[in-house]
């Protein structure tokens, strides 16, 4: 890193410009190369910020002659904050983007409009010690039961669509939701905690997630056969033995208190399992054994916790 006035970095006054090292002549390489850095903008609002750069396409012969320079530039205007808006019906389930019930522990969307300036989700630098984070870029999402506020973990935002993951010590009973960004908060949606409201997770919205035995993913070309035994993933599948810890990352394959009921292609299937992942917040595995003598093609999956059954799913079977 260079200062134009010559002063101690990081620079107090004019322009500030990073080069790379000897090493980075990359001599002989033909064709792009590619340059990476961290920038940290203002911590306030100085106006649109302009980024330039040039780059040296050099023959390697130690002199000027042959040599082409490059320049281009990116100009970038700052963010300004909207306050979000979320209308009736936009606060459901994850896995079916449904409106519905959902149960503690489980991954819930909400759709509107200037919910965040940016769109990403969560990265390993928003955890600390474990602890799931409750804010993504300024935004976070606010639950209301019994007249006290709280706040759920934020896995993913975007301008018109935050997906957050309820605590996992989430009473059973009626919520308002509130998305909030740095402008301001939405007006209160109405969500359901019911005790049992589980789901399946599929890959595109039919077929169910699910992996073999050696972990590759179950699918279309990569069908389940017969008397094998899948593992099935699914999200608010409730309390586990010994309890969750409220806002951390999972470590340990926890069993759920109630094991799923699940059919395949409408007969009973043997459940062997049903625990949390460790080190994938809301999300369970199910260990399911497809019935011998289910039959070839997509087969119905049913999914049921306690008393509430989940939205129907398919997986693909083959002898």
């Amino acid at each position: 890193m260079i200062c134009e006035d010559a002063g101690p970095k990081p620079c107090a006054t004019g322009v500030s410009f990073i080069e790379h090292t000897s090493a980075g002549t990359r001599n002989g390489t033909k064709g792009s190369a590619t340059f990476q850095f961290d920038w940290v903008p203002p911590s306030t609002n100085v106006g649109p910020i302009t980024l330039y750069a040039a780059g040296n396409a050099a023959n390697g012969d130690s002199n000027l002659t042959g040599d082409h320079i490059y320049t281009t530039s990116l100009q970038l205007t700052p963010a300004t904050p909207v306050a979000p808006v979320v209308t009736a019906g936009n606060v459901m389930s994850s896995a079916t983007l449904a409106a519905g019930p959902v149960a503690a522990n489980s991954w819930v969307t909400v759709f509107g409009t200037n919910l965040s300036a940016t769109k990403r989700g969560w990265t390993d630098g928003d955890f600390t010690n474990g602890g799931m984070p409750f804010s993504l870029d300024g935004v976070s999402v606010v639950l209301t039961v019994f007249g006290a506020p709280r706040l759920a973990y934020v896995g993913y935002v975007s301008p018109t669509q935050v997906n957050f993951l309820l605590p996992s010590d989430a009473a059973a009973t009626g919520y308002q939701v509130q998305v909030r960004n740095p402008a301001g908060i939405s007006t209160p949606m109405p969500m359901t905690v019911q005790a049992n409201a589980a789901q399946m997770l599929t890959v595109d919205g039919k077929l169910v997630a699910a992996t073999h035995g050696n972990g590759s993913a179950v699918g279309k070309t990569t069908p389940a056969a017969p008397g094998e035994t899948i593992t099935i993933f699914a999200t608010g599948c409730g309390p586990t033995t010994p309890a969750l810890t409220p806002g951390q990352v999972p470590t340990a394959a926890n069993s759920t208190a109630t094991l799923p009921q699940v059919t395949v292609g409408g007969a009973a299937a043997t459940v062997a399992s049903a625990t949390a992942v460790p080190g994938q917040p809301g999300v369970y595995q199910i260990a399911v054994k497809i019935p011998a003598d289910t039959a070839n093609g997509d087969q119905a999956v049913t999914f049921q916790v306690g008393t509430f059954t989940a939205a129907p799913a398919a997986v693909t079977i083959q002898k």
